[in-house]
């Protein structure tokens, strides 16, 4: 018994650009044939409902079917056409299935993407492709969560800013103490005067007499010139 999707995948055969950009182009089908023809294959793959859901093999001369659902692997361009292995798929694809392939964007001079060696992107491209998506989404999250770090600190700092202008209180410039010390100077002559001066007795010794008062009047600068008087 004669396969028709064998004939009718024969209509959905299209020439090549350069064919048809070429001085002599070659004769082709109309267009509404070739995508009613396309139509007619797509349909061609549905499951077989009746026989729980199984699928046939996309390659026309094959014909075998799935003993349990999803068993075949699909066309990964269309995900219309299921294949008992990979050499029916190849033979598939160079057979006619390129023609009716229905890819996402619409490219029908492009490359076929089934996933095996030499057609199309590999399986490790695309777990290749996943791990860089992957990283670059974690870049950016690490990105992301140091501007949300910053702009907390930028808030922690801008409150207490506003807090200290509210109380009143002034920001100690750097190096304040260190100016104000180099401008204390000390009067090395009344310093030893000082200290050397006799000292008084211990309170217990003293008597009711009175004391001296050059003994207990000691003059201290502090280099302002203003006399500081103990005793």
């Amino acid at each position: 018994m004669t396969n028709v999707f064998t004939l009718v995948e024969r209509f959905t055969f299209r020439h090549s650009s350069a064919d048809l950009d070429s001085s002599t182009p070659p004769p082709s089908l109309p267009p509404e044939i070739q995508y009613w023809a396309g139509v007619i294959m797509r349909n061609a793959c549905r499951k077989d409902d009746s026989r729980g859901g199984i699928r046939q093999c996309a390659n026309m001369m094959c014909g075998r079917w799935e003993s349990f659902p999803r068993e075949f692997a699909k066309c990964r361009r269309c995900r219309k056409a299921k294949y008992c292995g990979k050499e029916c798929q190849s033979t598939a694809w160079s057979e006619g299935h390129r023609f009716w392939c229905s890819a996402k964007d619409n490219d029908e001079d492009g490359e076929h993407h089934h996933g095996h060696p030499g057609e199309g992107p590999s399986r490790s491209g695309d777990a290749a492709t996943t791990l860089a998506t992957r990283q670059a989404q974690h870049v950016a999250s690490l990105h992301a969560r140091a501007e949300r770090r910053a702009e907390r600190e930028r808030s922690r700092q801008l409150a207490a800013e506003r807090l200290a202008e509210q109380d009143g209180t002034a920001r100690v410039p750097p190096n304040a103490m260190r100016s104000v010390v180099s401008n204390l100077s000390i009067n090395p002559d009344a310093t030893l005067a000082a200290l050397n001066a006799p000292r008084l007795p211990p309170l217990g010794e003293r008597d009711d007499a009175p004391v001296d008062e050059g003994i207990a009047r000691t003059v201290i600068e502090d280099g302002t010139g203003d006399d500081m008087i103990l005793g």
